[in-house]
């Protein structure tokens, strides 16, 4: 296979060690691979010696328009711990989107299939453990709560945990 590797003594953490970039003649070719129309760039995630070899990696764009020998915009990173920035070079969690995202209609709860949030056009459902706690549909106006029917009450709790509303299901008292 193809290896890159970075030649010289020290390497200390944030240095690039290697990549490839992705451009044309057409223009200056570009002086680094961060300058290049697209990119794909490891970096130390800290000084490396024998016992230390952390990385991680970087993927990055130019916008129709930017100039040559213009720093790429870097659009995502995978960390040495796996955690994946989309719109940030340092995510906080597994999946981090410093922006907005979009999806078609369902968000699960891994393992447990019943255990959803499901987007629909108008329409917000949250659903845990196959009953609807909270359901709002534009074309009814309503907020519905406790969808499904079942015998589930609602609290609205204050502060310091004092129920000031309650509902009991079972029995259809406020």
């Amino acid at each position: 296979g193809l290896m890159i590797v970075r030649a010289d003594t020290t390497t200390a953490d944030t240095d690039l060690l290697g990549g490839i970039g992705f451009d044309s003649t057409d223009g200056n070719v570009p002086s680094t691979i961060t300058e290049a129309s697209c990119f794909i760039a490891a970096y130390a995630a800290e000084a490396h010696g024998t016992g230390d070899k952390g990385g991680d990696l970087a993927f990055g764009c130019t916008l129709i328009n930017d100039d040559d020998d213009t720093a790429s915009h870097e659009y995502m990173r995978i960390l040495d711990s796996g955690f994946i920035g989309i719109g940030t070079s340092s995510p906080d969690y597994e999946l981090d989107v410093a922006g907005n995202i979009g999806l078609d209609e369902y968000i699960y709860h891994n393992g447990d299939a019943d255990t959803f949030i499901r987007f629909a056009p108008d329409l917000v459902n949250l659903v845990a453990g196959g009953y609807s706690a909270i359901k709002y549909e534009k074309s009814t106006g309503k907020i519905i709560i406790n969808n499904t029917n079942e015998n589930v009450d609602f609290h609205v709790m204050a502060e310091d945990n004092t129920e000031l509303l309650t509902t009991d299901a079972a029995n259809n008292r406020v």
